[in-house]
């Protein structure tokens, strides 16, 4: 995934169990609940607009999600989780990133990695 923009959230990916609709070129609705990333690339995507918008490379809310042996790495976010945004309020869920590289990111809360328990 290269070079995607969102104007709200996940330039390259959005994961959420319900409908979100803010997804880049890629939105995915994680249903029942649970995504996995394996040996995938993000790079070079960006999410946001006017201050607004979390994970340049992967956003995932009230989602579990697992991500691994993957690259995330040169992705912007006007908000939270330059690289990964995860956000799990009202409905939980969990992530877990392994044997995993993210590196050159940038965002307003969290370069690389913004976890939060609400929006």
């Amino acid at each position: 995934f290269s070079g995607n923009a969102s104007s709200a959230s996940g330039g390259g990916i959005f994961a959420e169990t319900a409908a979100g609709g803010e997804g880049g070129p890629t939105n995915a609705v994680a249903t029942p609940e649970t995504l996995t990333i394996s040996g995938s690339t993000f790079s070079a995507n960006a999410a946001g607009g006017e201050g607004f918008g979390n994970g340049g490379g992967i956003h995932v809310a009230n989602a579990n999600a697992t991500i691994r042996q993957s690259t995330v790495s040169g992705n912007t976010a006007d908000g939270s989780g330059g690289g990964l945004s995860a956000g799990n309020a009202p409905y939980g869920g969990t992530i877990l990133v392994t044997q995993s590289t993210v590196s050159g990111n940038s965002g307003r809360f969290g370069g690389g990695l913004s976890v939060s328990n609400g929006y």
